[in-house]
């Protein structure tokens, strides 16, 4: 018997195996400013990217609407709390992209998003979803993903509220979309 043919087949397969690999360029955590919330108090929330050498990820803000897909926040909404403003991408990087022939701002190695909330009662609860696209600098690949977030773990300020409300932060990061 050809012992050839069983290792050819596990060849193949492994080579499908690895070409089949969901690439990750942007690996995500986020947390509160502070974990000890009361009502009337305002919490940033901060949204932090590790991103690959080589690739790039776009912010949630510039002029050019035909161009890439900018980060985009999605929050459920929730009586416990209100939106202060909107997103705020920090330090992203400006430059003239000439496929899509406008201004963009990206993130390159690290991004940073924050979103301020002001707190309505407690318990608090902030859910929702970050859609963003990475886009590889060597090869112009461009890979959509999301981020869904949960903020439910908070303790209460005041003297009168010390019981903790609820415990931890939870993520469900599915990246990239196919």
């Amino acid at each position: 018997m050809n012992t050839r043919l069983p290792l050819l087949i596990f060849g193949i397969f492994a080579s499908v195996a690895a070409l089949a690999q969901i690439k990750e360029p942007a690996k995500w955590t986020y947390a509160p400013s502070s974990a000890s919330v009361g009502a009337g108090s305002e919490v940033e929330l901060i949204f932090k990217a590790t991103i690959q050498s080589g690739w790039h990820l776009y912010s949630t803000e510039f002029p050019c609407e035909d161009g890439p897909m900018k980060a985009v926040f999605s929050f459920v909404p929730h009586a416990s709390y209100k939106l202060a403003g909107a997103p705020v991408s920090v330090n992203p990087i400006g430059r003239h992209d000439d496929t899509f022939d406008c201004d963009v701002k990206y993130f390159s190695n690290t991004g940073e998003f924050r979103q301020k909330i002001k707190v309505q009662s407690l318990p608090l609860k902030i859910s929702g979803e970050l859609e963003y696209q990475v886009c590889s600098e060597a090869s112009g690949q461009c890979i959509p993903g999301t981020l869904d977030f949960i903020f439910d773990k908070w303790t209460a300020a005041s003297s009168a509220e010390k019981k903790k409300i609820t415990s931890g932060t939870q993520a469900k990061i599915t990246s990239p979309k196919q």
